[in-house]
């Protein structure tokens, strides 16, 4: 079973750090979305809740980097852990919302 609870110091601390200087956002998200790819659904599960947490704090002004994530949301959609895939949907939701486009076409490649 998954515990569906992140370090509470992870997100503040990558959130503060990430919103004060715009030079980190690409390799930081980068780092994260990688985290993504684990084999420990726990692990995939925090660094989807981290990405989440980037997009909802930033709004968007961070949708630049939604090209790069796009991928990732797109493996994550059909997970094996049912905590991840809703979560991603969660994400896939605030990305429309932001983008103000549907993400369909982009998510099925």
């Amino acid at each position: 079973m998954l515990c569906a609870v992140s370090p509470p110091f992870l997100i503040p601390s990558s959130l503060s750090l990430i919103t004060a200087n715009q030079t980190l956002w690409q390799p930081l998200n980068h780092a994260v979305l990688l985290k993504t790819r684990s084999r420990v659904a726990l692990v995939r599960f925090s660094a989807l809740k981290v990405v989440l947490g980037f997009y909802e704090k930033i709004r968007e002004p961070y949708i630049v980097l939604l090209p790069e994530t796009l991928p990732f949301v797109a493996e994550l959609m059909q997970d094996t852990d049912e905590h991840v895939e809703r979560l991603t949907h969660q994400l896939s939701k605030l990305l429309e919302q932001l983008s103000g486009e549907s993400l369909d076409d982009a998510l099925k490649k």
